[in-house]
């Protein structure tokens, strides 16, 4: 899933998939890559969106959402490599 860069202090990288409804986000501590399951396509737009990405993923998505973190075989924030569930979530 490719991912665009914010400009957030903890999160390097969101991605949206609006056929499986899976948010993905890269944080920047550690490169964690965590994907969100069953988010809808607007709050995935208010997210990028807002003015304070951190802020809003902690007040709307962090601890609401089925959560799993992945691995990812490629690099960076525009990574569209393999993933493999390392852990999850609900």
């Amino acid at each position: 899933m490719e991912r665009i860069k914010t400009e957030s202090s903890i999160i390097a990288g969101v991605g949206f998939d609006p056929e499986s409804n899976i948010l993905e986000i890269e944080f920047h501590k550690d490169g964690i890559v965590k994907q969100y399951l069953n988010v809808n396509e607007l709050t995935y737009i208010h997210l990028i969106a807002c003015s304070s990405v951190g802020r809003f993923y902690l007040t709307y998505i962090d601890g609401y959402y089925e959560e799993r973190e992945v691995e990812v075989s490629e690099h960076g924030a525009e990574s569209m490599g393999q993933r493999k569930i390392v852990k999850s979530k609900k």
